[in-house]
């Protein structure tokens, strides 16, 4: 009878080993370091592996540079890393916007990008103009439609421009997918117009339109937002094949893309009453195209005849207090940068495949009122618990957590007592930087976890030992303003755990917890 004698670690060689922890997340790859550090130290690709997973960055393929190393990227992404630390403010680049008036505009990926009018004093836009963030490079020609649009975007690492226009009667709306190289017809594209048919009036009350783009995804978002409704529609824009629907008659909506294949929408919405006084997060998966019709033809809607998607995931918030309903101007949803798209590129370009923290606005108004009241709602949630929470849904039907469940540990909650401004996301990956009116300070708020815990001994010296006590219907300006006031050259840096909640009483009927940890 043969007898099997056990395997030791050390009789694996470095490579098999190597090979295997690259399966791994990097909580188990670090939790191996502890008993085995020489093999991870020694290990360029594993502390690459960390690097990226830690900051929620991914490689792009294929664009390494010739003959570069691991150690080499290594290097480059913990300079990135680094320059969040010890932020360096250089001199301002000035660039001129031109003569035209800008109707309508975005910054994209090193570009600030006008909308304008052909016309002079036109007040329909049919022009864009590139106009690169940089002090060398000339702007490029413009691009010149025979057509008005009310929206736009554009994703340059795609070379694409995603234009939104009505027809005179406003039952049509067109999305034009044309190159930003030309203004034509983008040449991935098997439709270069895609177009959405309503049967009734809503186009005529819709306004503030929205387009985003993501990978092969374009979504536009129209709002009617005084009757309490909105439709999003999303297509494959490389095949004009539709996607999903998602569509309400009683509520108001803000958007943005977890990752590549899920939609986060924030919904406000009515019980049943005459105004708004319902908050939650819905998350949806995008179809791949097998399921939905193809009984039209590639390019072409009809609204009303499209199934509405439903959400895999519905998180709920606490009730609002008789008292008040949520403000129809203040709801906001917002990450950065769009997973996917290239956020730093050296010796080899970075994507960031998945939002990693998500920032919500909303206001209260008095139930007789339509006037915006202070304060004004600012809620980071935690991106990396949706991941999970959608890794473990079977998709079968939708999920439904209650704030008690979710929130407490998913969240971080602010005041403010000025509305927030809105022409910039001032969301950066996992950080939010504040930046107050008439102060010589920048505020930047990182809310990853793993980040927090990597680099707490390094501002050690800077830290309160316990953070900020009493963190209770306090308003963000207010702290801004403490933690500016007496402060000494460079930084000051402030770290609050999941064991100092923020405590909000205001506008619910019970308080709110929230212990999302910060920097």
């Amino acid at each position: 009878m043969s007898s099997k004698r056990a395997i030791n670690i050390g009789d694996i060689s470095f490579e098999i080993i190597t090979q295997i922890l690259h399966y791994c997340e990097y909580p188990s790859i670090l939790r191996f370091a502890t008993s085995y550090r020489k093999l991870v130290a020694q290990s360029a690709s594993l502390q690459l592996h960390i690097e990226l997973e830690v900051n929620g960055l991914e490689l792009v393929k294929g664009s390494f540079k010739r003959d570069v190393t691991y150690t080499v990227i290594l290097e480059d992404i913990r300079q990135f890393r680094d320059a969040w630390l010890n932020l360096s403010f250089g001199r301002p680049i000035m660039r001129s916007l031109g003569k035209s008036q800008m109707l309508l505009w975005e910054l994209r990926e090193g570009f600030y990008i006008k909308a304008y009018s052909q016309s002079a004093g036109g007040r329909n836009a049919n022009a864009l103009q590139f106009i690169p963030l940089d002090a060398k490079s000339s702007d490029p020609p413009p691009l010149l439609f025979n057509f008005t649009f009310d929206k736009f975007t554009a994703d340059p690492g795609q070379e694409l421009v995603a234009v939104l226009s009505q027809d005179d009667l406003r039952t049509h709306i067109h999305v034009h997918l044309c190159s930003s190289m030309t203004g034509l017809a983008h040449p991935l594209t098997h439709n270069p117009r895609l177009t959405a048919e309503f049967d009734s009036n809503f186009l005529r009350s819709a306004s503030h339109f929205g387009i985003e783009i993501v990978g092969h995804l374009v979504l536009i978002l129209l709002p009617d937002v005084r009757g309490h409704a909105f439709e999003i529609l999303i297509w494959n824009w490389k095949f004009g094949i539709f996607l999903n629907r998602i569509s309400s008659r009683r509520g108001i909506c803000d958007f943005t893309f977890l990752d590549q294949r899920h939609l986060v929408v924030l919904a406000a919405t009515s019980s049943g009453r005459e105004y708004l006084d319902t908050l939650a997060l819905l998350v949806f998966v995008i179809s791949d195209g097998t399921s939905t019709q193809h009984d039209l033809p590639p390019g072409q809607l009809q609204v009303v005849d499209a199934p509405v998607s439903r959400p895999i995931l519905r998180l709920e918030f606490p009730r609002t207090k008789e008292a008040f309903k949520i403000s129809r101007n203040r709801l906001l949803l917002q990450s950065d940068p769009t997973p996917g798209r290239i956020l730093y590129a050296k010796s080899a370009a970075f994507v960031c495949p998945h939002a990693i923290t998500l920032g919500m606005t909303f206001s209260f108004c008095q139930v007789n009122s339509s006037s915006d009241e202070a304060p004004y709602y600012r809620v980071f949630i935690d991106g990396r618990f949706l991941l999970d929470r959608i890794r473990t849904n079977a998709h079968v039907e939708t999920e439904v957590l209650s704030w008690s469940v979710w929130g407490p540990n998913a969240t971080r909650w602010f005041l403010n007592v000025v509305p927030p401004d809105y022409w910039i996301s001032w969301m950066s990956r996992s950080r939010f930087i504040a930046s107050p009116p008439n102060t010589p300070y920048h505020f930047v708020f990182d809310f990853s976890s793993p980040a927090i815990g990597r680099f707490r001994d390094r501002f050690a010296q800077l830290r309160p030992g316990r953070g900020e006590p009493g963190l209770v219907n306090r308003y963000l300006e207010h702290e801004l303003h403490q933690l500016a006031t007496g402060s000494l050259p460079g930084p000051n840096v402030v770290t609050v755990g999941a064991d100092n909640p923020s405590i909000i009483t205001i506008g619910f009927d019970r308080p709110i917890a929230s212990r999302l940890p910060y920097q």
